[in-house]
C-alpha cells in the first residue's frame, strides 16, 4: 500500500514539475466590455483570505470581471460583490494557499456621466475673514 502512495505521490510531483497538472483556475462574472482595470498579486501561505478592491470611477459600471488563481495544491472559492465591487478569493483553513493571482475588469461609461470631465472641486477655505 506503500508503495502505491509512493508512487501516485512522484506520479503528481512530476506532473507539477512538467507542468502537465492545470494549475491555472479562472472564473468569469458577466460579459466583455472596455478594460477598465488590470491587477495580480499573490497571496502568501498565511493568508486565507484576501480581499481585492477593482477601484473603478463612478462614471463607469463594471460588466464583467475575470479572476484567475495559480496554486498548485489547492483550489480557493472565488467571489464577486458588484454593489462593493470587490473579489474575494478565500482558501479552506488546511488549505496551501501560496497563490498569484490576476482580476481584469471591464466596463463601459454610464451614459449620465463624462467620464473625461473632472470632478467638481470641493472649497476647502471657507474663513470668512481672510488673514493680513
Amino acid at each position: 500500500m506503500k508503495a502505491y502512495l509512493v508512487f501516485g505521490f512522484f506520479i503528481l510531483l512530476s506532473d507539477v514539475i512538467v507542468g502537465k497538472c492545470d494549475v491555472l483556475k479562472t472564473w468569469e462574472f458577466g460579459y466583455k466590455d472596455k478594460v477598465l482595470v488590470n491587477t495580480e498579486g499573490t497571496i502568501p501561505w498565511t493568508v486565507k483570505e484576501k480581499h481585492v478592491p477593482l477601484n473603478v470611477s463612478d462614471c463607469y459600471e463594471l460588466s464583467y470581471v475575470k479572476v484567475s488563481v495559480k496554486n498548485y495544491l489547492s483550489t480557493p472559492e472565488v467571489t464577486y460583490n458588484n454593489r462593493k465591487q470587490m473579489v474575494t478569493i478565500k482558501y479552506r483553513p488546511l488549505d496551501i494557499s501560496e497563490s498569484k493571482y490576476t482580476v481584469q475588469a471591464m466596463g463601459h461609461a454610464r451614459p449620465d456621466c463624462n467620464p473625461d470631465q473632472p470632478p467638481l472641486q470641493v472649497l476647502t477655505n471657507l474663513n470668512p475673514n481672510p488673514g493680513p
